[in-house]
């Protein structure tokens, strides 16, 4: 046992040790550890610092600099200045008149002039270069608001559209202004209106009229700060799993099958031979799994931890730009010690662990298609089984191991393949008992092992066999005969 130990260490330092000092790992791993660390602090940057400038642009327009025809106060006017009013409604005309007290002070200066019809109102507008026409009428009890822009105007369609949502945003003024009501009685009408739902007990009561979160009716104090946390909690119920999968199933992709290669790297070297006499084989490829795994780890681990730190970076430029910037990020960021009540701090570290022995699960696995086969082209043939568990335990995951409703996730915390794929989100957020996700590990480790050892038995089978690559039938039939 303690020989089995020494070989490991040897071959676990000797392979990660040729990982990590690959060019390509090394031009890899700082060429994306840069991107994540410069791309969300330059991209919050510069989003922040455009939309100040924006802003900074509307305000001016606002104040009427640098543009034609500004009013009184500054404020661009609209070149519509006379406008010819047609009434076909029932009852009294609508006095447009009072809109220039209200609304848009683009159109204040705007005169209305009541026709009987509308050839009229076109006689009047086309002698003038400002004017249109507002034709009103009634159809199947609603009110159709027309604005014709007449032949020889020197209006523009643009402020013909202008005039038309200007006088369809106010139009309920120029309605209450018709129906004669007291602006009074008004504003009893637009008075919010709050409705909540209580559940009463034999220990809680409404008393006096008054709801029993607050006298509005509105949850208030610690009330709504749980209220709070349950909602965060179910849309990171939501998000976790999705970004669980995606994270494992691309990690298992990328390094599959660099995994299966390093394991017949010794088959197509001539080195097998000697290996087989000094080293167990299950041994050898245990060493070289661990190896990889832990630089592929160390990898996402440093552009993580670049990522991180962009968007810290990122947060602290904006707020140096603008203090008082409302950015959903630098809100999120700022507010990350809410999250500290959401998570399960023993769920967390057992769903993380889980999800480093899954990767380990998925590398084993690769590893006994890497023994499988003698060169490194013929990797291609045998790979395929790897693939498709993968994406099987990746459909199965999405097609019902997130519908916590129907109960199928249950059975998949309890599936070596899946439950790395789904239970750790599960346990973060505490749908998923520490009990069970301990129970979910023990059955990943011990699945890591039985497949270490039928990679052995495969390794050392196919080290003396000669020809074509036995099929998944035969390979497990030669497996029991050993």
């Amino acid at each position: 046992m303690k020989k089995d130990l020494k070989d490991f260490g040897k071959i676990f330092s000797f392979t990660f040790s040729n990982q990590v000092r690959a060019k390509g790992y090394v031009a890899m791993t700082l060429l994306l550890a840069v991107i994540c660390l410069a791309a969300p602090a330059a991209g919050m940057a510069i989003a922040e610092y455009t939309g100040m400038e924006s802003a900074q642009e509307e305000e001016l327009w606002e104040d009427g600099e640098g543009s034609e025809g500004t009013g009184t106060e500054g404020t661009k006017t609209s070149p519509v200045k006379n406008v010819y009013v047609v009434d076909n409604t029932e009852g009294e005309s609508i006095d447009f008149s009072y809109l220039a007290l209200v609304g848009d002070e683009s159109f204040r200066k705007v005169a209305y002039t009541e026709c009987e019809d509308v050839t009229a109102a076109a006689e009047l507008a086309e002698g003038t270069d400002d004017g249109l026409v507002l034709l009103l009428e009634t159809r199947m009890g609603a009110y159709n608001i027309q604005v014709l822009l007449p032949d020889e105007s020197a209006l523009e369609w643009e402020d013909a559209y202008a005039f038309e949502d200007f006088i369809s945003q106010y139009f309920q003024v120029a309605l209450i202004e018709k129906s004669g009501l007291d602006y009074s009685t008004i504003g009893v009408l637009n008075t919010p209106v709050y409705i909540t739902e209580e559940i009463l007990t034999d220990e809680q009561a409404l008393v006096d009229g008054e709801a029993a979160d607050g006298e509005d009716g509105m949850p208030e104090g610690e009330d709504a700060l749980s209220e709070d946390m349950e909602m965060l909690k179910m849309v990171l119920a939501y998000v976790l799993p999705y970004l669980n999968i995606m994270i494992l199933y691309f990690m298992v992709l990328l390094y599959g099958q660099s995994i299966a290669g390093n394991v017949i790297l010794e088959k197509s070297s001539k080195l097998m031979d000697t290996f087989l006499v000094s080293v167990k084989p299950w041994t050898m490829i245990f060493g070289k799994v661990a190896a990889i795994v832990s630089a592929s780890c160390l990898q996402l681990l440093l552009w993580i931890g670049c990522l991180v730190g962009g968007f810290a970076l990122g947060n602290t430029l904006v707020q140096m730009i603008n203090p008082d910037t409302d950015m959903i990020l630098v809100l999120v960021f700022n507010s990350l010690e809410m999250f500290t009540n959401v998570f399960s701090i023993p769920g967390t570290i057992i769903g993380i662990l889980i999800m480093l022995a899954g990767f380990m699960l998925y590398s084993t696995l690769a590893s006994i298609c890497g023994a499988v086969v003698d060169k490194q082209e013929d990797l291609s043939s045998s790979i395929g089984v790897f693939t498709m568990v993968l994406i099987v335990s990746f459909f199965c995951t999405l097609g019902g191991g997130l519908a916590s409703e129907t109960g199928a996730a249950a059975w998949m915390n309890w599936v070596p393949f899946t439950a790395t794929l789904i239970t750790p989100a599960g346990l973060m957020v505490g749908n998923v008992s520490v009990a069970e996700g301990l129970g979910s590990l023990a059955v990943i480790l011990v699945s890591i092992v039985l497949l270490m050892l039928v990679a052995g038995k495969v390794y050392k089978m196919m080290a003396l066999y000669r020809g074509k690559a036995p099929s998944i039938k035969k390979l497990i039939q030669m497996v029991k005969n050993q």
